[in-house]
């Protein structure tokens, strides 16, 4: 069974650091991932696929040197399960991806959320949750034990900033942003979800 690494970092700009660790990876694996993470809300010095780029031409050598097949891709927010899956949010793609850690087999699992961004398994690892900046809805899938998603609903909503330029009416509810800015989550022991949005962190008890 070949042995696989991944190795995640912004790479902004690949340095002498990251290249060291590369080095030392591929020496005790036969396929290393890097993985160059991306965020909507920062203003990176590179573009990702600059900083592909750059990784692509200074890790040459070292897969020449060792052997080691080294492979990229992009990813907002990820999440390892105990079977080795890794499954990623691609916001502007918007698509969830899941790569398997054993064979290297990169699959989409997921299509449509407007901009999927935070990700997160539940303690037992059957449930997968992933939060949408740009609506209004944390969905959750059931993670079956080859890897694959179903039983996409929007279960948990977001709540939405009011939006100040918007029409006031007496007596109504006030007008409120379409995006809720929903970023990054963690789960706790006990299954409750912790998800950034614009307005705070909202927590979630299912």
């Amino acid at each position: 069974m070949p042995r696989i690494a991944l190795y995640a970092g912004s790479f902004d700009p690949v340095t002498n650091g990251h290249l060291d660790v590369v080095r030392q990876a591929a020496k005790i694996c036969d396929r290393l991932v890097l993985a160059v993470g991306i965020h909507p809300g920062k203003a990176p010095v590179f573009t990702p696929q600059e900083r592909l780029d750059m990784l692509a031409e200074c890790c040459k050598p070292v897969a020449r040197e060792t052997g080691c097949e080294i492979g990229y891709f992009t990813f907002d927010d990820l999440v390892v399960t105990a079977d080795g899956f890794i499954y990623i949010t691609e916001t502007k793609s918007q698509k969830v991806t899941r790569i398997n850690s054993k064979t290297g087999e990169v699959a989409v699992v997921d299509t449509g959320i407007t901009r999927p961004n935070g990700i997160a398994l539940t303690p037992d690892g059957g449930t997968l949750a992933v939060s949408d900046s740009g609506g209004d809805s944390t969905w959750m899938f059931r993670v079956n034990p080859d890897g694959t998603l179903d039983g996409k609903l929007p279960t948990m909503p977001l709540r939405l900033p009011i939006n100040y330029d918007g029409e006031f009416k007496f007596n109504e509810p006030p007008p409120y942003l379409a995006a809720s800015s929903g970023d990054g989550m963690a789960v706790d022991k006990k299954g409750r979800f912790y998800v950034t949005i614009a307005l705070g962190v909202q927590v979630f008890d299912p």
